[in-house]
């Protein structure tokens, strides 16, 4: 007969230093604690974290909550410097690892907020909330992938491109193939060049004037056959 393996408890007790941000450290927690049960309690400025479940589980869980509120206060305020510090591991538990730290920081300083990769790290003038937000529009856009791209670094290019330019993946994926970015091997395709060289150039091209009048009337005449074929 085989046991049922003792169930455990471990107290880990960590410092916030955002109050305001406590919901938000909660939900993470949630997400990175999945083999084990928690209860999270505040208190009197100190946030304790109980863990139940298998001894050997329960201590991978310990330093993972440990990682995380460290990560997580690195984030939470600016450096000396004025910036925030968002580690990788971070990002990764708020967002797809499909997304590089280089294409936030493309993203970001797209957007005129001052941003740049350091090993790492994301250096930053944008909280964590907001990388949050750029982090899950690029995921929705991720979605939206052609079914001809398989590999994650053209996924990746197209969400970013897409994100910098308002166009749609698949027009990217277009306009990338017509200015050989791009090519098409077998049933998939693939990266001409560089993957930063490719989304810096693209994403200068594809936001000129002619570009985006070009993307509107494609998506007018697309949204007009749609219209036809449902009188049909």
């Amino acid at each position: 007969m085989i046991g049922l393996a003792k169930t455990t408890m471990k107290e880990i007790y960590v410092s916030i230093v955002k109050k305001e941000l406590l919901e938000y450290f909660l939900e993470l927690l949630s997400d990175s604690l999945r083999y084990v049960e928690f209860v999270f309690t505040y208190r009197k400025g100190k946030s304790k974290v109980s863990l139940f479940g298998e001894r050997e589980t329960i201590n991978q869980s310990a330093l993972i909550v440990k990682s995380l509120a460290k990560m997580f206060n690195q984030s939470s305020i600016l450096n000396s410097d004025g910036f925030y510090v968002h580690n990788l591991k971070l990002i990764q538990q708020i967002g797809s690892k499909i997304i590089s730290l280089q294409s936030i920081s493309t993203v970001l300083n797209h957007l005129d907020v001052q941003s740049t990769v350091k090993d790492q790290d994301l250096v930053s003038k944008a909280s964590m909330q907001e990388v949050q937000k750029i982090l899950s529009s690029m995921h929705d856009l991720i979605q939206e992938t052609p079914l001809g791209v398989r590999t994650q670094v053209m996924k990746r290019i197209l969400a970013t491109v897409s994100y910098c330019t308002n166009l749609s993946p698949s027009f990217v994926l277009d306009k990338g193939l017509e200015l050989e970015y791009f090519k098409q091997q077998k049933n998939t395709i693939s990266i001409n060049y560089n993957p930063e060289k490719s989304i810096r150039e693209l994403v200068e091209k594809l936001s000129k004037e002619s570009t985006q009048t070009e993307y509107l009337s494609s998506r007018d005449k697309d949204a007009e056959l749609e219209r036809v074929l449902f009188r049909e």
